[in-house]
């Protein structure tokens, strides 16, 4: 069995070759000449002429090229790859190459539609007309790039007949078959090992599969081990969400207008999914006879933006949230007071009239306001607004107060069809001892999964093993993004171990099982009223209290609280420090990453326990809630509607000279 490593950038072999890629300086156009000096017998230089397979990545319905030869797409797209016994060497090598380019100017650029998908209820265009309430707003999530915690590359090196890859990768079966359509390989011939790869937002998802691509060519040209780290920046979309919302007489939402853009680079991946958790963002909590969601994902010349932290759907829940709290100011109503009036029955219906069932949303609501003593502190702000109002220059303290609530789906959406190819596998052997065999040996997850196991076979937890292993030993079990690791695999291992149970002490050990997702049939996509476009879902609600330095412009967070339902605990303190980690990171981002890594924040999170058997992960609602309950609250502060993200000092500056 192969050994851990700490990280890709740890990992040696001798006689091993480093890697660098060459990639496209400019946006769009063609490469006209490629000029390669000698270089030498040590050093490789992988083409896209070198390749014997496939040139490209399959990721689902789409494909993403390798090398490009001839047409650039993007900028930064990889053009060449060299490798040499030194990085420092590959460098230079690298440089001495010369490409020559023609550069399709800007406005000739093609920035399409890759997809256009519109749901309609009602008469919406009239019944817009007939109520003259309307609250119109725009919400902009600007691209975010992901800061690495750690390095993002791969290893390949030739044993017997096969290719061994080590890769930072979270979707280690996409790694093999990608390396096997390349290499011209078959899958049996190759093994991947995962190293830690400690995801922020996804990053490590598609880019580890092309660069074990590129080391395994070069492994192969050169009979030698060759790696390749790269800090290449994976981006978020860049997501537009524009709402026209008709209230009624008593200044509910009746009937509303949602048009979503998603700029998702110069390839698709994963438009598809984009377009479901953006659809099911957008949709707030009160179900209306009247409504029209369209959602476009546009074409552009930078790198593909898929996942980040999701597939937009916290972009989507910013702009719901932010929303509600946009028609409470309009109303001079308090946003916190508005949301329990609206949601208190037990039956929570979504806007397309989806069933929601019972949820802990008026619960969460009222701890956050609760322990922020949030009504008292939204009156002292208003006041204090509404004081500065009257003056001529502003004075006083820039305070305010903001809370968004709702939900997040853990896993795919229903629409997604290729959960059910992934599985887990559980052995319980002669000595007593259980092994969990999954592809996502990595996953921070293993202590929930050795504490589910230990609760329903009675095994001490030093006897239980999440086996590390490579493809060729473990099941695939899918990408580990959107929580998987909690909402599918675990149900999955929990599964596998009622089986064992009810053989125990019946049959021979070892006793093997394995388990696969099983999608739920439902109604075609075509008939979304009511349609519920995920299986679970995590309630939460947020509060920020915040303000805005009169130097530095910089928002000062005094307080953020937090109450989400994670359903199952196993261990609430290392739950509560993961969200607060990932409070800290979200907050760098949405400033525009101007928090310097010392500042700690007064951050209290609270969970709700209704006695679910099921663990589920909060970082995706913890995410939009946070956004939307930030820019609430900086609105109040600078009396302005903040609706885009991330805002920086000189933005506030800019709205402050607006005064």
């Amino acid at each position: 069995m192969a050994q851990k490593s700490r990280y890709i950038s740890g990992m040696y072999r001798p006689n091993m070759l480093y890697g660098t890629i060459i990639r496209s300086p400019i946006n769009r156009g063609r490469i006209t000449s490629i000029d390669i000096p000698p270089m030498g017998d040590d050093v490789v230089v992988v083409r896209a002429s070198d390749i014997p397979g496939s040139n490209g990545l399959r990721i689902l319905k789409e494909t993403l090229p390798l090398l490009t030869g001839e047409t650039i797409h993007y900028l930064g797209q990889p053009i060449l790859a060299v490798f040499a016994p030194t990085l420092e060497d590959a460098k230079v090598h690298a440089s001495s190459v010369a490409i020559q380019f023609d550069t399709i100017p800007p406005d000739m650029e093609d920035r399409g539609i890759f997809t256009d998908r519109t749901v309609t209820h009602g008469d919406i265009d009239k019944a817009l007309m007939d109520h003259p309430r309307v609250v119109e707003r725009s919400y902009l999530t600007r691209e975010l790039e992901s800061s690495y915690t750690a390095p993002t590359g791969a290893l390949s090196y030739p044993e017997d007949d096969r290719v061994i890859i080590h890769a930072s990768t979270q979707w280690p079966f996409h790694v093999r078959d990608s390396v096997a359509e390349v290499c011209g390989l078959q899958k049996r011939r190759i093994s991947v090992y995962t190293t830690p790869y400690s995801p922020n937002y996804g990053e490590k998802l598609v880019y580890p599969s092309m660069y074990a691509c590129l080391t395994a060519l070069a492994s192969i040209k050169s009979g030698r081990p060759a790696r390749l780290i790269s800090r290449f920046p994976a981006l978020s979309p860049r997501i537009t969400v524009l709402r026209k919302t008709a209230l009624d007489e008593s200044g509910i939402p009746c009937a509303e207008d949602i048009l979503v853009t998603a700029d998702v680079g110069a390839y698709p991946l994963f438009a598809e999914e984009i377009t479901e958790h953006l659809r099911c963002g957008v949709m707030g909590y009160i179900p209306l006879d009247h409504y029209r969601i369209r959602v476009k994902t546009l074409h552009s010349p930078h790198p593909p933006r898929y996942h980040f932290d999701g597939f937009g759907y916290p972009s989507a829940l910013f702009s719901s949230e932010s929303h509600i709290s946009e028609i409470c100011y309009d109303q001079e109503v308090n946003p916190a007071q508005w949301r329990l009036n609206q949601y208190t029955s037990q039956q929570l219906h979504l806007l397309n009239g989806a069933s929601m069932g019972e949820t802990p949303l008026e619960e969460v609501i009222q701890r956050v306001v609760k322990e922020s003593a949030f009504n008292r502190k939204f009156a002292v702000c208003k006041i204090n607004q509404v004081q500065r109002s009257s003056h001529a220059s502003f004075r006083g303290y820039l305070r305010g107060i903001g809370i968004a609530s709702g939900f997040a789906p853990n896993g795919f959406s229903r629409n997604y069809p290729w959960e059910k190819l992934y599985s887990v596998q559980v052995r319980l052997d002669e000595n007593n001892r259980l092994s969990i065999h999954t592809s996502l040996c990595n996953s921070g997850a293993s202590y929930t999964w050795r504490r589910t196991s230990s609760e329903i076979l009675g095994i001490p937890e030093e006897n239980i093993e999440v086996v590390y292993g490579g493809t060729r030993e473990l099941p695939n079990s899918g990408p580990h993004i959107l929580s998987r690791d909690i909402s599918i695999i675990t149900p999955l291992i929990r599964r596998c171990c009622e089986s064992i149970k009810s053989q125990r002490f019946k049959e021979p050990l070892p006793i093997i099982v394995k388990r696969g997702f099983k999608a739920k049939s439902h109604e075609p996509i075509q008939e979304f009223h009511r349609f519920k476009p995920f299986t679970t879902a995590c309630w939460g609600a947020v509060v920020v209290e915040l303000e805005v330095d009169s130097v530095s412009f910089m928002p000062e967070f005094r307080g953020i609280w937090c109450a989400i339902d994670c359903g199952r605990l196993f261990n609430e303190e290392v739950l509560r420090n993961n969200l607060r980690t990932k409070l800290l990171k979200i907050l760098h981002l949405a400033v525009g990453g101007r928090i310097t890594p010392d500042y700690m924040p007064k951050v209290e999170i609270q969970f709700v326990d209704r006695g679910s058997s099921v663990p589920l992960s909060g970082s995706q609602v913890l995410v939009g809630l946070f956004y939307a309950a930030f820019t609430s609250a900086l609105s109040q502060a600078l009396d302005r509607s903040i609706t885009e993200l991330p805002i920086t000092p000189p933005d506030i500056l800019a709205q402050l000279e607006d005064l």
